[in-house]
Protein backbone atom coordinates (compact mmCIF):
# COMPACT_ATOMS: atom_id res chain seq x y z
CA UNK A 1 0.00 0.00 0.00
CA UNK A 2 1.34 3.45 -0.94
CA UNK A 3 2.06 5.97 1.80
CA UNK A 4 -0.42 8.39 0.25
CA UNK A 5 -3.17 5.79 0.57
CA UNK A 6 -2.35 5.28 4.23
CA UNK A 7 -2.38 9.03 4.93
CA UNK A 8 -5.72 9.47 3.16
CA UNK A 9 -7.53 6.84 5.25
CA UNK A 10 -10.54 8.36 7.00
CA UNK A 11 -9.69 8.83 10.72
CA UNK A 12 -13.00 7.28 11.77
CA UNK A 13 -12.30 4.20 9.66
CA UNK A 14 -8.86 3.97 11.24
CA UNK A 15 -10.39 3.98 14.72
CA UNK A 16 -12.93 1.32 13.77
CA UNK A 17 -10.25 -0.90 12.20
CA UNK A 18 -8.02 -0.49 15.26
CA UNK A 19 -10.86 -1.50 17.59
CA UNK A 20 -11.84 -4.51 15.46
CA UNK A 21 -8.25 -5.71 15.27
CA UNK A 22 -7.70 -5.11 18.97
CA UNK A 23 -10.75 -7.04 20.22
CA UNK A 24 -9.38 -10.54 19.42
CA UNK A 25 -6.04 -9.57 21.00
CA UNK A 26 -7.76 -8.43 24.22
CA UNK A 27 -9.80 -11.64 24.32
CA UNK A 28 -6.72 -13.80 23.82
CA UNK A 29 -4.72 -11.97 26.48
CA UNK A 30 -7.52 -12.10 29.07
CA UNK A 31 -8.56 -15.69 28.37
CA UNK A 32 -12.20 -14.51 28.31
CA UNK A 33 -14.49 -14.48 25.26
CA UNK A 34 -15.73 -11.49 23.30
CA UNK A 35 -19.51 -11.62 22.91
CA UNK A 36 -21.43 -10.01 20.06
CA UNK A 37 -25.19 -9.95 20.61
CA UNK A 38 -28.55 -8.62 19.47
CA UNK A 39 -31.74 -7.87 21.39
CA UNK A 40 -34.56 -9.52 19.39
CA UNK A 41 -37.59 -8.72 21.56
CA UNK A 42 -37.84 -4.98 20.75
CA UNK A 43 -37.72 -5.73 17.03
CA UNK A 44 -40.35 -8.48 17.26
CA UNK A 45 -42.69 -6.86 19.78
CA UNK A 46 -42.69 -3.35 18.32
CA UNK A 47 -42.91 -4.69 14.80
CA UNK A 48 -45.93 -6.86 15.64
CA UNK A 49 -47.58 -4.13 17.73
CA UNK A 50 -47.35 -1.46 15.02
CA UNK A 51 -47.75 -3.69 11.96
CA UNK A 52 -51.29 -2.46 11.25
CA UNK A 53 -50.39 1.22 11.60
CA UNK A 54 -49.78 3.55 8.67
CA UNK A 55 -46.06 2.97 9.17
CA UNK A 56 -44.69 0.28 11.51
CA UNK A 57 -41.86 0.90 13.93
CA UNK A 58 -38.52 -0.51 12.74
CA UNK A 59 -35.78 -1.02 15.31
CA UNK A 60 -32.41 -2.79 15.47
CA UNK A 61 -30.55 -3.19 18.74
CA UNK A 62 -27.24 -4.91 19.45
CA UNK A 63 -23.90 -4.65 21.14
CA UNK A 64 -20.70 -6.26 22.32
CA UNK A 65 -19.12 -7.41 25.59
CA UNK A 66 -15.34 -6.99 25.50
CA UNK A 67 -12.82 -7.98 28.20
CA UNK A 68 -10.92 -4.92 29.41
CA UNK A 69 -8.35 -5.49 32.13
CA UNK A 70 -9.96 -7.31 35.03
CA UNK A 71 -13.51 -6.50 33.99
CA UNK A 72 -15.79 -6.63 30.93
CA UNK A 73 -17.09 -3.60 29.05
CA UNK A 74 -20.61 -3.86 27.64
CA UNK A 75 -21.59 -1.45 24.86
CA UNK A 76 -24.90 -1.12 23.04
CA UNK A 77 -26.25 0.74 20.01
CA UNK A 78 -29.92 0.88 19.02
CA UNK A 79 -31.62 2.57 16.08
CA UNK A 80 -35.36 3.15 15.83
CA UNK A 81 -37.41 4.80 13.13
CA UNK A 82 -41.04 5.25 12.16
CA UNK A 83 -41.30 6.79 8.68
CA UNK A 84 -44.91 7.89 9.20
CA UNK A 85 -46.42 10.00 6.38
CA UNK A 86 -47.20 13.00 8.61
CA UNK A 87 -45.43 12.41 11.92
CA UNK A 88 -42.13 10.59 11.26
CA UNK A 89 -39.47 10.26 13.92
CA UNK A 90 -36.17 8.52 14.50
CA UNK A 91 -34.03 7.72 17.50
CA UNK A 92 -30.45 6.65 18.22
CA UNK A 93 -29.32 5.17 21.54
CA UNK A 94 -25.76 4.49 22.69
CA UNK A 95 -24.72 3.18 26.09
CA UNK A 96 -21.72 1.58 27.75
CA UNK A 97 -20.59 0.40 31.16
CA UNK A 98 -18.75 -2.37 33.03
CA UNK A 99 -20.40 -5.77 33.51
CA UNK A 100 -19.74 -6.64 37.16
CA UNK A 101 -20.24 -10.28 38.11
CA UNK A 102 -22.12 -11.00 41.34
CA UNK A 103 -21.59 -14.76 41.03
CA UNK A 104 -19.18 -16.75 38.89
CA UNK A 105 -15.95 -15.61 37.26
CA UNK A 106 -15.62 -12.40 35.25
CA UNK A 107 -16.78 -12.92 31.67
CA UNK A 108 -18.40 -16.28 32.47
CA UNK A 109 -21.90 -17.50 33.40
CA UNK A 110 -23.50 -15.94 36.46
CA UNK A 111 -25.55 -13.08 37.86
CA UNK A 112 -24.33 -9.57 37.08
CA UNK A 113 -25.00 -5.89 37.57
CA UNK A 114 -24.12 -3.33 34.89
CA UNK A 115 -24.03 0.40 35.65
CA UNK A 116 -23.86 2.35 32.41
CA UNK A 117 -24.17 5.77 30.83
CA UNK A 118 -26.99 6.02 28.30
CA UNK A 119 -27.39 8.74 25.66
CA UNK A 120 -30.48 9.02 23.44
CA UNK A 121 -30.86 11.39 20.50
CA UNK A 122 -34.38 11.72 19.07
CA UNK A 123 -36.08 13.75 16.38
CA UNK A 124 -39.80 14.32 15.98
CA UNK A 125 -41.78 16.12 13.33
CA UNK A 126 -44.30 18.84 14.10
CA UNK A 127 -47.88 17.61 14.36
CA UNK A 128 -51.17 19.35 14.99
CA UNK A 129 -54.42 17.56 15.82
CA UNK A 130 -57.66 19.01 17.16
CA UNK A 131 -57.83 16.49 20.01
CA UNK A 132 -54.45 17.40 21.56
CA UNK A 133 -55.22 19.78 24.44
CA UNK A 134 -51.64 21.08 24.44
CA UNK A 135 -51.89 22.19 20.83
CA UNK A 136 -49.21 21.91 18.19
CA UNK A 137 -46.08 19.90 18.96
CA UNK A 138 -42.96 21.75 17.78
CA UNK A 139 -40.54 19.93 15.52
CA UNK A 140 -37.03 19.36 16.79
CA UNK A 141 -34.36 17.12 18.25
CA UNK A 142 -33.80 16.13 21.87
CA UNK A 143 -31.01 14.60 23.94
CA UNK A 144 -31.40 12.38 26.99
CA UNK A 145 -28.49 11.59 29.30
CA UNK A 146 -29.15 8.95 31.94
CA UNK A 147 -27.35 6.84 34.51
CA UNK A 148 -28.75 3.32 34.18
CA UNK A 149 -28.28 0.10 36.16
CA UNK A 150 -29.17 -3.35 34.83
CA UNK A 151 -29.27 -6.59 36.80
CA UNK A 152 -29.59 -10.05 35.30
CA UNK A 153 -28.05 -13.41 34.47
CA UNK A 154 -25.77 -14.32 31.58
CA UNK A 155 -25.07 -17.79 30.21
CA UNK A 156 -21.85 -18.41 28.29
CA UNK A 157 -21.11 -21.84 26.85
CA UNK A 158 -18.81 -22.39 23.89
CA UNK A 159 -19.91 -19.97 21.18
CA UNK A 160 -23.36 -19.37 22.71
CA UNK A 161 -24.12 -16.15 24.61
CA UNK A 162 -27.47 -15.60 26.37
CA UNK A 163 -28.40 -12.89 28.82
CA UNK A 164 -31.60 -11.99 30.66
CA UNK A 165 -32.04 -8.79 32.62
CA UNK A 166 -34.02 -5.70 33.52
CA UNK A 167 -32.94 -2.24 34.54
CA UNK A 168 -33.89 1.35 35.28
CA UNK A 169 -32.30 4.74 34.89
CA UNK A 170 -32.70 8.45 35.58
CA UNK A 171 -31.23 11.65 34.24
CA UNK A 172 -31.99 14.79 32.26
CA UNK A 173 -33.80 15.32 28.98
CA UNK A 174 -32.82 18.41 26.98
CA UNK A 175 -35.33 20.01 24.60
CA UNK A 176 -37.81 17.22 25.26
CA UNK A 177 -41.58 17.15 25.41
CA UNK A 178 -43.09 18.25 28.72
CA UNK A 179 -45.38 15.28 29.38
CA UNK A 180 -43.11 13.88 32.14
CA UNK A 181 -43.70 10.28 31.08
CA UNK A 182 -41.07 7.55 31.54
CA UNK A 183 -38.87 6.94 28.52
CA UNK A 184 -36.90 4.03 27.21
CA UNK A 185 -35.06 3.83 23.89
CA UNK A 186 -38.52 4.34 22.32
CA UNK A 187 -38.67 7.69 24.09
CA UNK A 188 -40.55 9.83 21.53
CA UNK A 189 -43.23 7.20 21.25
CA UNK A 190 -43.99 7.67 24.95
CA UNK A 191 -43.38 11.35 25.66
CA UNK A 192 -44.43 12.87 22.32
CA UNK A 193 -47.50 14.94 21.44
CA UNK A 194 -46.72 17.77 23.83
CA UNK A 195 -47.23 21.43 23.11
CA UNK A 196 -43.77 22.65 24.06
CA UNK A 197 -40.21 21.50 24.68
CA UNK A 198 -38.04 22.07 27.72
CA UNK A 199 -35.34 20.50 29.91
CA UNK A 200 -36.52 18.29 32.74
CA UNK A 201 -35.89 15.17 34.81
CA UNK A 202 -36.49 11.89 33.01
CA UNK A 203 -36.48 8.23 33.98
CA UNK A 204 -36.58 4.99 32.05
CA UNK A 205 -37.09 1.25 32.34
CA UNK A 206 -34.93 -1.18 30.36
CA UNK A 207 -37.45 -3.51 28.73
CA UNK A 208 -35.13 -5.24 26.25
CA UNK A 209 -35.05 -8.25 28.60
CA UNK A 210 -32.99 -10.68 26.49
CA UNK A 211 -29.73 -10.77 24.55
CA UNK A 212 -28.74 -13.54 22.15
CA UNK A 213 -25.29 -13.72 20.65
CA UNK A 214 -22.05 -15.40 19.68
CA UNK A 215 -18.77 -15.79 21.58
CA UNK A 216 -15.34 -15.89 20.00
Amino acid sequence: MHLRSVVNINPLKSIVVTILLGIPVMAQESGRPVSIWVQPLPTLVLGAWTWQMASPVVTISGGVNVPVGNTTLGAEVAVLTMPHPWEPYWQLLASAGPVLMLTGDQGRSGFFVQPRLQLIVSHESAISHYDYPTGRQPEGASLEAQAVADVGYQYISGHLFLSWGIGAGAGACFNCGDTQKPTTWIGPYLWGRSGRRDTHFTWSVDLNLMKVGFNF
